[in-house]
């Protein structure tokens, strides 16, 4: 019986399952509230009908919503007029709030966004390969065994071998200072 109810005419039921969808309750408390199962609610919320329905209603209260705020723009400019001419430390809230409503209506002022990226040159790009290919060139060459500069592979190199910063010389003691 209750299933039926789903697929059914759009009856009274389904319109308070709407409305308090829309006011974000979830699907659990809707079935408490009209005395129907978590999973009936849920059915009812994937019906076409529904989401058609749901659709239209916050079309509907997003128009209202901007209306309210454009009937308040004119207002808003005023306000701000105001505040720039006698305005005292006090008016904060308000001047903030006027520039929220005008913004929302669309008369967000123009933002600047600098960029200090440098960009570089197709030739610049192909100079710094060429200056990192001789560099690679030069590394191979150094790490032959026949090189006159025997240069270690730092997977060859042992961490003992490694200088350490900020090392005293060895053999010196606090007692050796004058």
């Amino acid at each position: 019986m209750r299933r039926n109810l789903v697929a059914g005419p759009w009856t009274a039921i389904h319109h308070r399952v709407l409305y308090m969808t829309l006011k974000g309750q979830t699907a659990m408390e809707i079935a408490k509230r009209v005395g129907m199962s978590k999973h009936w609610v849920e059915d009812v919320r994937g019906l076409p009908e529904f989401k058609t329905r749901k659709e239209k209603a916050l079309r509907s209260i997003i128009e209202q919503v901007q209306e309210i705020f454009e009937s308040k723009g004119k207002m808003a400019a005023k306000n701000i007029v105001r505040i720039a001419k006698q305005g005292e430390l006090k008016d904060r809230v308000q001047l903030e709030a006027s520039k929220d409503i005008l913004d929302r209506i669309g008369y967000k002022p123009v933002q600047i966004i600098e960029n200090r990226q440098r960009l570089y040159t197709p030739q610049e790009i192909e100079s710094a390969k060429g200056t990192v290919k001789e560099l690679e060139d030069t590394l191979v060459r150094l790490e032959r065994k026949d090189s006159v500069y025997i240069l270690k592979k730092r997977s060859e190199v042992s961490p003992e071998s490694q200088p350490i910063e900020n090392a005293e010389p060895t053999g010196s003691t606090s007692t050796d200072r004058p």
